[in-house]
């Protein structure tokens, strides 16, 4: 399920939502805005208020496999990305986010997940946006 800005700007408020950034945690402190560092085209660097790190390669080992699915349950748990809540998972272009939606939706069996289609590439691009760094 693919969710917009609306929906989003919702959940900020919603102590039932959480806002799951799936970038790494220099996109997420602000230090870049895209994954690779480029310059060109930046918006504002930070993530979305309220929102909860748990970068997409945490869900990998070293080979890149995917790890076991209680390494994931806990990995998201652990975050406050419980089944009970209402998540919405975004990262730059939704390209990371549809993998943790995955993840979440058909491999730990949570049932209200979401895509934030426009992710932080609209997000932070919007000029009335609330952007949090730390």
């Amino acid at each position: 399920t693919l969710v917009g800005r609306d929906e989003v700007d919702k959940a900020i408020k919603d102590p039932g939502s959480v806002l799951l950034d799936v970038r790494t945690e220099a996109e997420f402190r602000g230090e870049r805005f895209w994954p690779s560092g480029a310059t060109a085209d930046t918006g504002r660097a930070g993530h979305i208020p309220g929102a909860i790190n748990v970068p997409i390669d945490l869900t990998r080992d070293e080979a890149g496999v995917l790890k076991e699915i209680e390494s994931l349950r806990s990995l998201y748990a652990d975050a406050g990305a419980s089944p009970q809540k209402h998540l919405i998972t975004y990262c730059t272009i939704s390209n990371r986010a549809g993998v943790a939606w995955f993840i979440l939706k058909y491999l730990l069996g949570y049932q209200d997940v979401c895509v934030y289609q426009g992710s932080y590439v609209e997000w932070g691009k919007l000029p009335d946006t609330a952007v949090e760094t730390n």
